[in-house]
Parts: structure tokens; sequence; C-alpha cells
């Protein structure tokens, strides 16, 4: 195991997030993804977190909210593709309604 970076002991598993503790008081304790964590890691296990995986995850958190946005993005697109389809559907149900006043009317 890799033991540069900074040294947490795992010591709550959660559904998706592991509870880590520093032993300095001033660190604390921190919420990990358990996805991020070497695979099978045991509770009480000393993990070592370098700054350089914290920046991945940064990273992976960015391109997640992208993501969210680009699938937001497409879902307004849809609504309003949507809307206009409802809109010229109305329209057409109107001619067509004009259409047969206008025959019963003549």
């Amino acid at each position: 195991m890799d033991k540069s970076g900074i040294k947490f002991r795992v010591i709550r598993f959660e559904e998706k997030y592991a509870l880590l503790k520093h032993e300095d008081e001033k660190i604390g304790y921190m919420l990990w993804p358990i996805e991020s964590l070497p695979k099978d890691v045991p509770l009480g296990s000393d993990i070592y977190l370098s700054a350089r995986t914290q920046n991945e995850l940064a990273e992976a958190e960015m391109n997640e909210n992208e993501d969210v946005q680009n699938l937001n993005a497409q879902n307004a697109i849809a609504n309003t593709n949507a809307n206009i389809s409802s809109s010229e559907k109305t329209e057409q149900q109107f001619e067509v309604m004009r259409r047969l006043l206008e025959e019963l009317v003549n």
C-alpha cells in the first residue's frame, strides 16, 4: 500500500460514503465516497489520501456536474419541442373545427 499522503482510519461505512477519522482533532472527520476507496478496505484500517486523489475527485465531480447540466439542457430542449408540438397540434385541431363549422353553416 502506498503510504504517502494524509493518513485516515476508516471508522464507519454508510450506503455510499465511508466516515474517515484523522488522528489530529484539527483535521477531524471526513466523508469519502466508497467507490473512491481501495477495493475491500476493512473497517478500522488506515488509508492514505493524497492531494492527487482529492484533485481527481474534484475533477470527477466537475465532470458529473457538467453531465447534469447537459442533461438539464437536453430536457429543456425536449420540453420546448413538446410544447411547440402541442401548440401546433392545438392549431391543427382549431383549423379542423373551423372547417367543420364552415361546412355546417354552408
